[in-house]
């Protein structure tokens, strides 16, 4: 573990990983430390560095009024570094208020209280078509993907909520069928596949095939097999920038 925490705050830090100090103590806590762990890095152990504790780092009676206020929220937050790379989380630690020598220097505008979602899917996909005969289904939805499983399915599940998101916006979803990977055959293999025989229903394994129709002729673009997806020809899941780091002699 590191002995202290800190923000490496600056122009570019601050607008790409927002980078305060609640947000670094989330990140901490993310990868494996306690909030007492992290609270110690954070305060206590700088003092100690400089040369000012007890003065500082700790509340006590005599001692400098530099208070902060801090609320542990419960959602689905993404945590970003510099390459830049994304986590997600179910923990966030944001500043409520803050003293400074006595004197408050913030305080959070009051919210108001909501329904609390921490699911967090694998795999989401964005207003995908739905064509279900038995049901008189037709309709864009999205279907959210965790474990292998089809967790959701519904309108606007959040896409911050998924670490990986395909835009299915145009294209048909069909179910795999259960048996081989549902794409990346001739058109005759991928029909004994059994695509379209299964239904895409909640808790059923996610096996989804994406299509779209060219001149009366449907062409699979993208596979999902068991929440995997394994094949994409059009790299819907794939986006379209991606760097090895942020300085020029990694890129």
């Amino acid at each position: 573990m590191p002995d202290t925490i800190s923000t490496d705050l600056h122009k570019s830090s601050i607008a790409i990983q927002q980078s305060d100090m609640p947000n670094v103590m989330s990140k901490m806590m993310l990868l494996g430390m306690s909030f007492q762990e992290v609270l110690v890095r954070s305060t206590m152990n700088p003092a100690k560095e400089m040369g000012r504790y007890p003065e500082l780092g700790t509340l006590g009676v005599g001692r400098v009024a530099d208070i902060a206020v801090i609320e542990e929220q419960s959602g689905v937050f993404a945590f970003k570094d510099s390459w830049p790379a994304k986590r997600l989380g179910t923990k966030r630690l944001e500043a409520v208020l803050t003293m400074r020598d006595g004197k408050v220097v913030y305080e959070r505008p009051s919210r108001t209280t909501h329904v609390v979602d921490t699911k967090i899917y694998d795999l989401l996909i964005k207003h995908g078509h739905l064509v279900d005969s038995d049901k008189h289904r037709d309709e864009e939805l999205d279907v959210g993907v965790i474990d292998g499983k089809i967790a959701s399915i519904g309108r606007r599940l959040p896409a911050a909520h998924a670490r990986v998101v395909i835009e299915a916006e145009g294209y048909f979803l069909k179910s795999g069928g259960g048996s081989a990977a549902p794409c990346g055959g001739t058109p005759a293999t991928i029909d004994k596949a059994g695509l379209g025989r299964g239904e895409i229903t909640e808790g059923s394994t996610a096996d989804i095939a994406l299509f779209e129709t060219l001149a009366e002729r449907q062409r699979c673009v993208l596979g999902i097999r068991g929440g995997r997806i394994v094949w994409d020809s059009e790299g819907l899941s794939i986006p379209d920038v991606s760097r090895a780091g942020p300085y020029s002699n990694f890129k």
